[in-house]
C-alpha cells in the first residue's frame, strides 16, 4: 500500500520516470518466471486438432508397419512349411520299376521327423 502512494506521489511531481521503469521490469520479470514455470502455453483448437491428426497419422503407419511385418513372417513360415511337406512327399512318392513304394525314401523321411522333435 505504501508502495501505491509514493508511486502517486512520484508520478504526480513528475519524477517517477526510472523508478516505474525500474517497478515495471521487476514485475515483468516475475510473470515470465511464474507462466513458464507453472502455465503451459496456450495452443490453439486448430493447432491441438493438427497435432491429434499427426498423432493418429504416426499411430497408423506405425500400425500398418507391424502388419507388413507380421505378414512377411507369415509367409516366410508358410513357404518353409510347403518346401518341407513338398520334400516330404517326393521322397514319400518315390517308387521302383515294378510300383513298390521305396523304403529307404521313407525310413528318411521318419528319420527327418524325429530328428526335428529331438531338437525341439
Amino acid at each position: 500500500m505504501k508502495v501505491k502512494k509514493n508511486h502517486r506521489k512520484q508520478s504526480s511531481l513528475g519524477e517517477a520516470g526510472p523508478s516505474i521503469q525500474m517497478k515495471y521490469n521487476v514485475s515483468s520479470n516475475k510473470a515470465d518466471e511464474s507462466t513458464s514455470s507453472s502455465k503451459k502455453p496456450y495452443v490453439s483448437a486448430y493447432k491441438r486438432a493438427q497435432l491429434v491428426y499427426e498423432r493418429i497419422q504416426q499411430d497408423k503407419k506405425h500400425a500398418a508397419e507391424q502388419r507388413r511385418i507380421e505378414m512377411a513372417k507369415r509367409e516366410e513360415a508358410l513357404l518353409n512349411y510347403m518346401s518341407t511337406k513338398k520334400k516330404m512327399d517326393k521322397a514319400l512318392k518315390k517308387r521302383t520299376k515294378k510300383g513298390q513304394p521305396k523304403l529307404g525314401a521313407q525310413v528318411e523321411v521318419l528319420l527327418e521327423k524325429i530328428q526335428k522333435r529331438m531338437s525341439k
